[in-house]
């Protein structure tokens, strides 16, 4: 519990973090355009979609509270990127994508990579929730996410050019108000 109440402290103070600490092992990282390659190896590795490098460049860009490597033991396992999408009824975060490498499922890496971006969602953005689509193939994602208290919403038929089934669940957390 300590450890989300650090993450939480960094980003209360409305801070743009280069580097949260996790825990002695743990800490996500920022991405820019010398480790830029890291994270198209980790999607390339993780993601059945290819991202074009209209996305990498738009990552670089980012601010740098909404894209991070995570880094176990100084080895970069896995990443989180997200946007901000401004609907009519407040701004929502979207995560873009989030993976980390198989051999390191099961740590807890990814749920705190969720952890953080929420927390970074509420006290930062102040956004009305957390928004994504999974692949409707992709139920450890799914199950996953419901275990975060996302919920699986409708079905966007046709979302993926390149994959199938092109279709994707909308998951997201709508918090409290």
């Amino acid at each position: 519990m300590a450890r989300t109440q650090e993450v939480q402290h960094s980003i209360s103070a409305k801070e743009q973090p280069q580097v949260v600490q996790i825990d002695r092992d743990l800490y996500f990282g920022p991405i820019h355009p010398n480790n830029i390659g890291q994270l198209r190896r980790l999607n390339e590795t993780i993601l059945p979609i290819e991202y074009e490098e209209k996305f990498y460049n738009g990552i670089v860009k980012a601010p740098q509270d909404l894209v991070k490597l995570a880094h176990y033991k100084d080895l970069t396992v896995g990443s989180i990127c997200c946007r901000l999408e401004t609907k009519e009824d407040g701004e929502m975060m979207y995560i873009m994508t989030l993976g980390v490498l198989p051999k390191y499922r099961g740590m807890g890496i990814g749920t705190k990579l969720v952890e953080y971006i929420t927390e970074c969602a509420k006290t930062v953005y102040h956004c009305k929730g957390v928004r994504l689509h999974v692949w409707v193939t992709n139920t450890k994602a799914m199950d996953f996410y419901k275990k975060l208290g996302f919920t699986v919403g409708e079905v966007a038929k046709g979302y993926y050019k390149n994959v199938s089934p092109p279709d994707a669940h909308i998951v997201e957390k709508l918090f409290v108000e």
